[in-house]
């Protein structure tokens, strides 16, 4: 089996023939077995290929066992015993702003903190960039690809983050250092997991 399979992926049995998919479920083992509201299959008569979802679960070690009994379209069973074990991934590095949109409205009177949800990171790697109201309008219409102007960065800094593997946990970030209020204007703040 391999290690390292992204988590949550199907596991897929391609037959060389023709099979009656009624009859895999049956002949099918999971180690650790799943919630059984987490089990879904179907099948692809295209390829012959029964497709097995159980909501693998990252950094796990699983068996996959097969018995005699698979039918196909005519009767004829299956003789063979089948095992596979397989490592699931840890789930990748990620860390976001813990708010409700992506335009929030800070007073210059408090001081400016956010909160980071962050997964499988040691590491918040943060940007406070101050910017024109041409360009936040140019963010509104593309938050994803768009990128702030380097001569407005007012901060760049890390902060320490610690969870268990594949756990949620947040940290509380101060955009100003020493945790002061920031000054009036438009401002992007731009947050990645370190690793």
């Amino acid at each position: 089996g391999d290690d390292g399979v992204y988590p949550y992926a199907s596991f897929q049995i391609e037959f060389n023939t023709p099979i009656d998919p009624d009859t895999v479920i049956d002949h099918i083992t999971v180690e650790p077995a799943p919630a059984p509201a987490d089990v879904s299959w179907y099948y692809r008569p295209w390829d012959n290929t029964y497709v097995l979802d159980f909501g693998a679960a990252p950094s796990r070690t699983y068996t996959v066992r097969g018995s005699p009994g698979i039918s196909d379209p005519y009767g004829n069973k299956t003789a063979e015993r089948l095992t596979v074990k397989f490592r699931t991934a840890a789930l990748e590095p990620a860390a976001w702003f813990q708010v409700p949109d992506h335009v929030a409205t800070y007073s210059t009177y408090e001081p400016a903190r956010l909160y980071v949800g962050h997964r499988n990171t040691d590491e918040l790697r943060l940007t406070l960039t101050r910017i024109d109201t041409a360009a936040y309008f140019r963010a509104m219409s593309d938050w994803y690809n768009f990128t702030p102007p380097a001569e407005g960065k007012l901060r760049s800094w890390t902060v320490s983050a610690t969870s268990a593997l594949n756990e949620v946990a947040y940290a509380s970030v101060d955009l100003v250092q020493g945790g002061g209020a920031l000054e009036p204007g438009l401002d992007v703040v731009d947050v990645r997991a370190g690793g």
